[in-house]
């Protein structure tokens, strides 16, 4: 349903910004104004911060933190968690892709589940492990605690909220849904083969 041109499947594989970026401008091979070129620019631009630096900031991670802050706390006002949800759903890029239709959405499936890929990677380091208190864990609760965080910020935001009532919020979260599914699939079973292998 959300398949791109096989040459991008390298761009979205990768986890490393610096290499993203500069697999984008390859890739693009100066036919930047080429429209699905612009938005994959453009959530590149939306998915990271300060590139010069040796660690970039990945924005996709505020915004899924923020997520999973909704999907095991509820605010005082509902009204203040659907704004937080929509601000969510923008940073990730949603605001970006009404005018570029199906390749728009599909576009921004795979850039999401390419930030959610290098979140999952990410709380398998020892170092982030540390940050969230998995460092000592065994494999198998990591990966619980893991698919438990990943359903927190998409599920649980999904009927907690009810966001499917409300049609300017449910197609969007069913996107990053399907996404954050689809990478945990995949997260999955390299994981397990990569824990085994060592």
């Amino acid at each position: 349903m959300y398949e791109i041109d096989y040459k991008w499947q390298v761009y979205y594989d990768e986890r490393n910004p610096h290499k993203r970026k500069a697999l984008l401008a390859e890739l693009s091979g100066g036919e930047e104004e080429l429209p699905a070129n612009d938005l994959r620019r453009k959530l590149f631009d939306r998915h990271y911060r300060d590139l010069d630096r040796q660690q970039p900031i990945d924005l996709y991670f505020r915004h899924m933190f923020d997520l999973l802050d909704l999907g095991r706390h509820a605010p005082f006002l509902p009204s203040t968690a659907m704004k937080r949800i929509r601000r969510d759903l923008d940073g990730f890029g949603f605001d970006l892709i009404a005018d570029y239709g199906d390749e728009g959405r599909t576009l921004l499936y795979h850039e999401l589940r390419n930030g959610v890929t290098r979140y999952l990677w990410t709380c398998t380091s020892d170092d982030y492990g540390r940050v969230l208190d998995m460092i000592k864990l065994p494999l198998q609760q990591k990966k619980n605690r893991m698919s438990g965080d990943l359903n927190a910020m998409t599920h649980d935001v999904v009927s907690r909220y009810k966001t499917q009532q409300k049609p300017q919020i449910a197609d969007d979260m069913d996107l990053f849904v399907r996404a954050a599914e689809d990478a945990w699939a995949e997260f999955d079973a390299k994981y397990q083969k990569t824990s085994e292998d060592d």
